[in-house]
């Protein structure tokens, strides 16, 4: 029933604001039609007619945005800051893509001053619904309205850390009655002011007694035995039941609660959670590196009659690379080095510059006069836009091993792989071959704990001068 209920009201908000948004457009029509006419830019608009194949784009675009955001669940735990960003992230995920089709089907009808009215207002609106229903609910839940009564089993670090969590969040309605546990000991005593009501075995008679909720057990997993009995009751007498899973005190994972095909299951990962976010970057990867192969495509002739012209041999470099999870894809560039380089390169191994198994030398003997400059400004590396369009490597992500290195990899360097290599990273605006290998390592350790979609934009906006300077490259 209370699943059910939610489900009506996420509906509802979907409703609501897809209303919104589609009401944000037409203002936008109307004030760039009117009072803004001709402020902003000279684009004539057609008949309202002609633009509503692109709210009806808009629309579920935004909608879907938000439910992947979460706001459509309880809006009890959510903050202002995570509601406002959830509402900016769609609205821009929205622009981009109908940016993106106007750009590819050569829309010229559109106003600028439209859309960027459009994405304005609609956000704008969203929040301001938003701010109307915490006024609603904290006006209800200051008359008694609105709140859950919560029942916890549990009186340790974990138990207590969350009823202090609660109680200094009062906004999002949750009102502790009382602790319970598992050991009689603490039973009539007050813990933050909160009395024990006591034992597991009066869980029964507690959920006849007194109006309760929801019951969250929070105990040591030691005693994850003792409560299914509880949880029993809790569904025979149709109170939701939550069990706090703080049983492994991960370094670095981070946690995630779902289902395989209807089997509950814990999940630990150290890679971002956000799918809605790393979609958007695949979109980005698509659409730059084929943006860039296409304005690009007259340097790439230019280079490949250089390197034919000033030594033998292919005018590609390819080259088998590990990529996401270790798998091998075929890795290219602009050939920069003699022909047979690889077979001489155990020659030069005594040189090597770099720690750990990767091999650097300033001075090589193997780089053509060509490939010193190409290298120099990384532009041997352009091809590799190919492997991004492909999927086999981003813009932005660590660089992608060859296999005879990831042999010598120790345990801790291979989470590296977790995701997808990129052109450049954290290891390229930062010295470049100029890092030893454990600081490389640690540098992109460090972007895939931090990773967000602005931290690859800033890594994108730093390689620039670092490719025009030539710095830290040999």
């Amino acid at each position: 029933m209370l699943r059910q209920r939610a489900l009506l009201f996420s509906r509802v908000a979907m409703v609501g604001d897809a209303l919104i948004v589609a009401t944000g457009f037409l203002v936008s029509y109307w004030l760039r039609q009117g009072p803004l006419r001709g402020s902003f830019d000279d684009v004539t608009l057609f008949p309202l007619k002609d633009y509503l194949w692109a709210l009806v784009l808009a629309v579920p675009i935004w909608i879907g945005m938000l439910w992947r955001s979460g706001i459509y669940a309880s809006l009890r735990t959510k903050t202002w800051v995570e509601i406002a960003g959830a509402i900016l992230w769609s609205g821009i995920v929205t622009t981009v893509v109908l940016g993106t089709v106007l750009f590819l089907l050569k829309i010229s009808y559109f106003s600028r001053t439209f859309v960027i009215l459009f994405f304005s207002i609609s956000a704008i609106l969203l929040l301001f619904e938003r701010v109307a229903i915490f006024g609603i609910l904290k006006v209800a839940r200051r008359k008694g309205f609105n709140y859950r009564t919560v029942l916890l089993v549990g009186t340790g670090k974990v138990a207590q850390n969350f009823a202090r969590l609660m109680r200094s969040n009062k906004d999002w309605g949750f009102r502790l009655i009382g602790f319970m546990d598992v050991e009689p000991s603490r039973v009539g005593h007050e813990l933050q002011g909160v009395p024990v009501l006591g034992g597991l075995e009066r869980l029964p008679d507690l959920l006849h007694e007194r109006v309760v909720d929801e019951v969250i057990f929070a105990l040591p997993r030691r005693f994850l035995g003792h409560i299914e009995d509880s949880l029993w009751v809790c569904e025979e007498v149709g109170v939701r039941a939550h069990v706090i899973l703080d049983w492994y005190s991960m370094k670095i994972a981070k946690t995630n609660l779902g289902e395989f095909h209807g089997i509950p299951m814990l999940s630990l990962t150290t890679t971002p959670l956000s799918e809605a976010k790393l979609l958007f970057k695949r979109i980005t990867d698509v659409a730059g590196s084929f943006t860039l192969l296409v304005l690009l495509s007259p340097l790439f002739l230019i280079i490949a009659a250089l390197i034919k012209l000033t030594s033998s041999g292919p005018i590609f470099f390819k080259q088998v690379r590990c990529g996401l999870g270790g798998r091998k894809f075929v890795f290219y560039k602009f050939r920069s080095m003699i022909f047979n380089a690889e077979e001489r390169k155990k020659e030069l191994e005594p040189l090597n510059e770099m720690s750990g198994p990767v091999f650097k030398i300033r001075d090589d003997f193997r780089i053509t006069p060509v490939g010193r400059i190409i290298r120099k400004l990384s532009i041997d590396e352009l091809p590799q836009l190919y492997n991004v369009l492909k999927g086999e490597m981003s813009l932005v992500g660590p660089r992608p091993p060859i296999p005879e290195e990831l042999q010598k990899y120790e345990r801790w360097q291979r989470r590296r792989l977790s995701m997808r290599p990129g052109l450049t990273c954290l290891w390229q605006v930062n010295g470049r071959n100029e890092v030893d290998f454990d600081q490389w390592m640690k540098l992109d350790l460090e972007y895939i704990d931090n990773w967000s979609l602005g931290l690859d934009f800033k890594i994108m906006l730093r390689t620039i001068p670092v490719v025009l300077t030539g710095h830290g490259a040999h």
